[in-house]
This record gives C-alpha cells, sequence and structure tokens, in this order.
C-alpha cells in the first residue's frame, strides 16, 4: 500500500513540474549587451591586475602585470 501512495505522489509530481514548466512564459530572443575577445588584452579599456590576496578563504591568488601567461 505504501509503495502504491509513493508511486502516485511521483506521478502527481511529475505531472505538476511539466504543466509548470509549459505554462511559463517563453522568452524573446535575447541582444547580445556585451562580447569581448581575449584573444589580445585591449589596454584602452582593460588592465591586468596586480595582486596578492586570498579573499578571506585562506587560499593564495597570484596576478601579476607580466603578458605570460595571457593566452
Amino acid at each position: 500500500m505504501g509503495a502504491n501512495k509513493t508511486f502516485l505522489g511521483l506521478i502527481a509530481s511529475g505531472l505538476l513540474i511539466y504543466l509548470s514548466y509549459q505554462a511559463t512564459p517563453k522568452l524573446p530572443p535575447l541582444c547580445l549587451v556585451l562580447e569581448d575577445h581575449f584573444d589580445t588584452l585591449n589596454l584602452q579599456t582593460w588592465n591586468r591586475e596586480i595582486d596578492l590576496g586570498g579573499f578571506g578563504y585562506a587560499s593564495s591568488h597570484l596576478s601579476t602585470s607580466s603578458a605570460y601567461r595571457m593566452a
């Protein structure tokens, strides 16, 4: 008897999820706001960050002004 209730509950949950998904309004196609490819670093827009920190997570983070690892 308990297995039947579990099965019916799963079927009802699946049906509810499906119907809710179908009732969700679809978004129109969205337009691109910003696209930037970092093949090269445009220093007019971006800058290299020089930092040695861990952001409070007890981890080490190092960034330099070197272009060595830009690719």
